[in-house]
């Protein structure tokens, strides 16, 4: 009876204690998860309130832990300072016999906070992230109105002035952007800039995949090498070029640790889909087109360019359509191991290249020491690969871009 009494008597103290720390430390973890999202990136009071409510169950999983340790430490700090202690070893209580109410409280916790890490946390995160996503829109127009950039992975977004329209298509936002302007970026710096007029933007969200995208068609809009600032291209109507869309990053799903038990096993049985992976793959791919390109390049002068032989490269303007003849004629050619191919000329005589006009006429003729044959993804277009002849060396030092091999 004397031990029960007491295991009561300590169990009610260290649940007192510890239902009070954890009320606080969550309600202050939830409120500093808020900060961020508040203050950078422009959510308003209503998605504010959505993000609290989702994030109380999320941030109690870590604050579980912490009060079961301040709530221990302060109970027997007290029975300790009060002399409860001493009285308890003086009537033949053991040290076990007065701990075990602690044990048993700590075997109780951590099992309901791996019910909320493996559960609870994934799903009201999830909750927190459909609810900013659906209201991606009113995001973009608050950090652009702030003259914020509003960013979607390497995509950036400047604006003059952005506003929101009314659409009668369930799950569809629209939003108007004046005066855009939107970058690509590679390694954080630019790879090619945008500049519109006025742009609509199109965010759709996916309930079923549990996903977004984004798309923008343009009205007067140019594109623009930010390297030299020459025009790349004349007029585009859609950012990201091409027309395809842009998924809206997760935050969730870059990250197993938010993910739950049976998101977990499916990772494990098919992790391809995960985006670090899925980017590995696409960049290996990219990687072996760019090699495969080159290596049969390097076949086509062993046949041909060897023998004197020109190659022949067409160049299509991406806005005119005008189409441009260039015919190299390389006595050698250089395939590195890592599949960079190099055209030279003999020592003193250099390489020609000529450029015809759409009637067939020559219009220039360049001399070089060597040529580049560079391969590359095209920024303008979905799966699509571009390639450039760079001459180094040259009588008139020049770069002719977007060369395509002839058929």
């Amino acid at each position: 009876m004397v031990y029960k009494t007491l295991h009561w008597y300590i169990f009610r103290e260290l649940l007192r204690i510890f239902f009070l720390t954890a009320s606080a430390l969550t309600t202050l973890l939830a409120f500093g998860g808020m900060f961020k999202p508040f203050t950078k990136q422009g959510v308003d009071i209503r998605q504010l309130i959505t993000i609290m409510m989702n994030l109380m169950p999320a941030m109690l999983a870590y604050a579980i832990p912490i009060a079961a340790l301040f709530a221990a430490v302060l109970v027997y700090w007290r029975i300790s300072t009060d002399n409860e202690l001493t009285a308890c070893r003086a009537g033949g209580i053991s040290f076990y016999s007065i701990v075990f109410p602690a044990a048993v409280l700590g075997v109780l916790l951590a099992a309901v906070d791996w019910g909320f890490v493996n559960y609870v946390v994934p799903h009201f995160l999830q909750a927190t992230e459909q609810a900013v996503r659906r209201d991606a829109a009113s995001l973009l127009v608050n950090q652009i109105n702030r003259q914020e950039k509003f960013q979607l992975g390497k995509y950036i977004i400047y604006a003059d002035k952005a506003s929101e329209e009314a659409t009668d298509r369930p799950g569809v936002s629209l939003v108007v952007l004046d005066g855009m302007a939107a970058a690509q970026l590679k390694n954080d710096k630019p790879e090619f800039l945008i500049i519109a007029r006025r742009a609509v933007a199109t965010i759709t969200d996916h309930p079923d995949s549990n996903s977004s995208d984004f798309t923008c068609r343009l009205t007067d809009a140019a594109a623009f090498d930010p390297n030299n600032f020459t025009k790349v291209t004349g007029s585009i109507d859609s950012f990201p070029p091409g027309g395809r869309a842009i998924p809206v990053p997760s935050f969730l799903k870059d990250k197993p640790k938010f993910y739950n038990r049976s998101a977990l096993k499916e990772l494990i049985e098919n992790p391809y889909p995960f985006p670090d992976i899925a980017r590995y793959i696409s960049d290996m791919e990219d990687r072996y087109t760019i090699e495969t390109i080159n290596s049969r390049m390097y076949d086509a002068w062993k046949s041909a360019g060897a023998a004197g032989k020109p190659l022949t490269f067409i160049a299509r303007d991406a806005a005119s359509d005008k189409r441009t003849e260039y015919r190299l004629i390389a006595p050698n050619a250089v395939l590195t191991p890592d599949h960079q191919l190099t055209f030279s000329g003999r020592p003193g005589v250099g390489l020609r290249l000529d450029e015809l006009n759409a009637d067939g006429k020559l219009q220039s003729n360049y001399t070089a020491e060597s040529v580049d044959f560079l391969v590359g993804q095209d920024q303008f277009a979905d799966n699509a690969t571009t390639a450039k002849l760079q001459l180094n060396g040259a009588t008139r030092r020049d770069v002719i871009r977007n060369i395509a091999a002839a058929p």
